[in-house]
């Protein structure tokens, strides 16, 4: 971290907390009340596959290089409005083209509204964290969260076979395999029939612990994932006031 990363940001955020950021694997950064970057940690960089020596210090979003934001920059100015309006924390979770690998991916996005001695607003601090799962089944069995997989855990399945199998997970119909993945429904059996046999699974229970033994139930295939933006509702925000006040400004 540079001093002069250091002069642009306020006194309100310590050194020692930015030096925290600079030695984090999760994306962490500050922008100013004008929502223009003031700093931003490796992670960042690496989250948004942008060469480390880019200088985005007092850029906005909208001259950023990088385009995989483009079509999602309204929610993100939506996002830090509340942060702003509600002086509380905003989460999201943001599913794009993430990281060097340039893969699909969703985060968890946490916007921390900072305040001066006054009480006003004077910018926002942000954090990103790659996804986990964690299901009601793994909570009862005492498991841990399962990591989010964008890579294919193995080629024991074709690419194919690992998009049917994670519709079987869910225990959904051939029909509805079949429409999701612009496959017939006899094209849909015959997998359902080649991936029970590759498992040696006779169920769906079966099938599922032949998943947790091969480390796929964290694999989402590429194909599935969609980019979106979603925010995560706080109970004390009055949403209906809080878009009034938006629209105004």
């Amino acid at each position: 971290m540079s001093k002069a990363a250091l002069s642009f940001l306020p006194e309100e955020v310590p050194a020692p907390l930015v030096s925290s950021w600079e030695d984090s694997g999760d994306p962490w950064g500050f922008k100013d009340h004008n929502a223009r970057y003031l700093y931003a940690n490796a992670s960042f960089f690496d989250l948004l596959n942008l060469p480390l020596e880019s200088n985005i210090e007092r850029l906005p979003d909208t001259k950023q290089s990088d385009s995989h934001f483009s079509q999602f920059l309204s929610q993100f100015t939506e996002q830090e409005q509340q942060a702003k309006k509600t002086k509380k924390k905003v989460s999201s979770i943001e599913t794009y083209c993430f990281g060097r690998e340039e893969k699909i991916q969703p985060y968890l996005f946490d916007k921390f509204p900072l305040l001066n001695a006054k009480k006003e607003y004077i910018g926002i601090i942000f954090h990103g964290k790659k996804m986990d799962f964690f299901t009601g089944e793994q909570y009862r069995n005492h498991e841990s969260p399962v990591n989010f997989l964008v890579e294919k855990p193995d080629d024991f399945l074709t690419d194919q076979e690992f998009e049917v199998l994670f519709y079987l997970c869910e225990d959904a119909s051939d029909a509805v395999i079949a429409e999701a993945l612009s496959l017939s429904e006899e094209e849909v059996a015959q997998h359902r029939k080649t991936i029970y046999q590759k498992a040696q699974a006779e169920s769906l229970a079966s099938l599922n612990d032949f998943c947790k033994k091969r480390g796929y139930q964290g694999y989402v295939p590429q194909k599935l994932l969609r980019p979106s933006s979603v925010i995560i509702p706080f109970t004390e925000w009055n949403l209906n006031d809080l878009d009034s006040e938006i629209a105004q400004n």
